[in-house]
């Protein structure tokens, strides 16, 4: 799943609980919860065919994948992160300050498991040299459920869905 809908569940979660350890620790499971919905994401143009692994499901690779991020994905990862950045930076100008703290917090646990799951080598090296990191990017590999980009619907179905209900029940809390 791409960024956006990630951090506003998670941001969402922050309003919610009103504590920013439970909202980091609650955004981290709500992150393996949603991706094991069927998606798309930044690596669906390259998958050929797809499913859970707690389904039982090994993804599968097109052989002519580039084994490193590209021009594309730098390209939707800048949309992604500007769109979700903007969106983020109104949730926050609209919000009393007194939720501040949980919402980020919130947006930070469930974005984690994908910045443990991208593998740059400074995460790697984390990934190693802790077990716990290495667990949450091992849960994050189980329940991911990317697909190829074929079934566009489906793939952006569940992301749009999560999307628009945390911003309806965030906009009930904005000033």
């Amino acid at each position: 799943m791409v960024l956006l809908p990630h951090a506003v569940v998670g941001a969402a979660i922050g309003v919610a609980v009103k504590n920013p350890l439970w909202s980091f620790l609650i955004g981290i499971v709500s992150h393996h919860l949603m991706d094991s919905f069927p998606h798309l994401d930044y690596g669906s143009r390259l998958i050929k065919k797809s499913g859970p692994r707690f389904l039982g499901h090994k993804p599968k690779i097109k052989s002519d994948s580039p084994r490193k991020f590209d021009e594309t994905f730098w390209k939707i990862l800048f949309v992604d992160f500007s769109v979700a950045w903007t969106i983020f930076l109104w949730i926050f100008y609209r919000l009393p300050e007194d939720l501040w703290l949980s919402v980020f917090f919130g947006a930070l646990g469930a974005l984690f498991p994908d910045v443990l799951s991208f593998y740059p080598p400074f995460v790697k090296a984390v990934t190693r040299k802790y077990k716990w990191a290495a667990r949450i990017a091992e849960i994050h590999s189980v329940f991911h459920w990317a697909l190829p980009v074929k079934p566009l619907f489906w793939g952006l179905f569940w992301q749009i869905a999560f999307t628009a209900s945390a911003l309806v029940y965030l906009s009930r809390f904005l000033q």
